[in-house]
């Protein structure tokens, strides 16, 4: 059954990452004992929920229907991977013709091909692979989620969230490399079990230990900015214990709204505008390159909030714009070789 937080959820997430992305060119140049550095770190620092709660709201749908592990593999991994090596594609061309990061031949064609196929990803392209591998584990959670078990589903909780945490004890740069890029199974699974088990005195123990994240993440990236003498995102990682409090707390609050947002009118725009979710975050990167060498925008230089908030909506009506073409010239595509399939 669809369920309208998720959908309000996952809008607010494409919101939140394309903020990110405003955000981070110019954050790390600014100076960070002034007020703008920490007003812009006070955003950055809300926004870094955006891929979490992603992930979460992906393992609420997954974990919650029945698909079969041939549906999961070729429906969406393979869909997927073929959408991150088309993807991959692109933007590596763009940033040796845009950006000059390389000469285009045949040698670096074939490193791109390789690359993409590899799964190493360019930009915000990372996510994808992230996406892949944690749909991987779907039907093996499924083999336990099913059995509707408070302490099957606990014990798989314990576990990953030691896996997730393991860094803080095996201080090995390899291992704490792979967790990084690997560990985000974790929020996944979180997604289905925070719903399915949510009570009111949960609500109330995390409603403190997530302001605490918030509060934590904010003060510690600011302390260690200053000491560096610019801005640094080390608390900012999706891998941190803080940033999953802070996911968490989140993701409970807005479940708490089903029932009030189920018959409002905006969310017949909410639905609309998750139609264009995943194209919206695909093509995003490359709006903000075009936009920029077409000087309509500045994420490089910062004086004021507003032009944060402007840049970031002109960024997400000009995406929405293009993933609405595509998905337009897709379907149109769809149905022409449907036709000529037919006679």
């Amino acid at each position: 059954m669809k369920k309208n937080f998720i959908t309000l959820l996952k809008v607010l997430s494409i919101f939140l990452v394309i903020l990110i992305h405003s955000i981070s060119r110019a954050w790390d140049q600014m100076n960070v004992n002034s007020f703008i550095f920490q007003a812009f770190t006070f955003i950055d620092v809300v926004a870094r929920i955006g891929v979490p709660i992603f992930l979460m709201c992906s393992g609420n749908i997954f974990l919650n229907r029945d698909d079969k592990p041939s549906k999961i593999i070729l429906k969406y991994i393979l869909k997927i991977y073929l959408v991150f090596i088309i993807f991959n594609m692109i933007y590596k061309i763009i940033d040796v013709y845009m950006y000059k990061d390389g000469t285009l031949g045949l040698s670096l064609f074939i490193l791109f091909i390789k690359n993409s196929l590899l799964l190493q990803g360019v930009y915000h392209l990372w996510y994808l692979k992230v996406v892949i591998i944690t749909y991987l584990f779907i039907p093996i959670f499924k083999l336990f989620t099913n059995k509707n078990n408070l302490i099957i589903d606990t014990t798989i909780l314990i576990i990953l969230l030691i896996y997730f945490l393991s860094p803080i004890v095996i201080k090995n740069p390899s291992y704490n490399l792979f967790i990084i890029h690997n560990g985000y199974i974790l929020y996944f699974y979180l997604g289905y079990y925070l719903y399915k088990y949510k009570n009111k005195l949960l609500t109330l123990i995390m409603i403190p230990s997530g302001i605490y994240g918030f509060i934590y993440t904010y003060i510690k990236t600011i302390k260690l900015s200053q000491s560096l003498g610019h801005g640094n995102e080390l608390y900012l990682n999706y891998n941190r214990f803080n940033i999953l409090l802070m996911a968490i707390l989140i993701f409970t609050l807005f479940s708490y709204l089903e029932d009030i947002i189920k018959n409002k009118k905006y969310m017949k725009v909410i639905n609309f505008l998750s139609k264009y979710n995943f194209t919206v975050y695909l093509v995003h990167g490359l709006v903000i390159g075009a936009l920029q060498y077409l000087k309509i925008i500045n994420i490089t230089k910062y004086n004021s909030l507003i032009y944060l908030f402007i840049n970031m909506l002109i960024i997400y009506i000009c995406s929405l714009i293009t993933a609405y073409i595509l998905l337009f010239i897709k379907d149109k595509f769809k149905k022409v070789f449907k036709i000529k399939k037919l006679t």
